[in-house]
């Protein structure tokens, strides 16, 4: 892991966020936490959503599969109902839209994360703090990854201290396996600030 990753995955708060810039691997220790929680709360289901399914296809959904192939984990992606299942410690992982914060009420879950918190309606969070009570569940959180791309409820939800969150914030320049030109390009992008 980053000492950024590294560091936000030991917190011991129930709700944790990864704050971080393109590429500082974010999508990637979000879907390790997924894979992790998924064993230590193995039969029962885990929930990560993204903004939209079509964003989960190409951040969370292919992330996940990356990882689990490569570590040779036996598993099956149902691709109509956004579900991993991990053969290995029955595990589950369900893939959530964010799109229609009401398509996620219902479920009982052990667990749960939301990606890119900041571009997501406040719904999303309500519903997922909501959904995240299994009574068999050996280690619930409720954790994030995203990008500060606005300043919406998740900004208010750090700063204003009703809950105990524990937050990191993770650079993309950090990042050593970064190719150096993309690390050049980008800085050349954006201003100091966004940097």
């Amino acid at each position: 892991m980053l000492p950024g990753q590294r560091k936000w995955w030991d917190l011991p708060n129930y709700y944790k966020l990864l704050v971080g810039g393109y590429g500082s691997g974010k999508t990637h220790i979000g879907a390790m936490r997924s894979i992790y929680l998924s064993h230590a709360n193995s039969g029962l289901p885990g929930q990560y959503v993204s903004p939209s399914y079509p964003m989960a296809e190409k951040t969370i959904v292919m992330t996940l599969k990356d990882i689990l192939t490569r570590s040779e984990i036996d598993y099956k992606y149902h691709e109509t109902k956004h579900k991993f299942h991990i053969r290995n410690w029955n595990g589950h992982i369900w893939i959530g839209s964010g799109e229609k914060p009401d398509s996620l009420k219902g479920a009982n879950l052990a667990w749960g994360g939301i990606d890119e918190p900041f571009i997501q309606k406040q719904d999303v969070f309500k519903q997922m703090t909501a959904r995240i009570r299994h009574p068999e569940a050996s280690q619930s959180e409720l954790f994030f990854t995203g990008t500060a791309e606005s300043l919406n409820w998740g900004h208010t939800l750090v700063n204003e201290n009703k809950i105990e969150i524990g937050y990191v914030v993770s650079f993309t320049l950090e990042k050593p396996y970064m190719p150096q030109e993309y690390k050049d390009n980008l800085s050349a992008s954006y201003t100091a600030e966004e940097i």
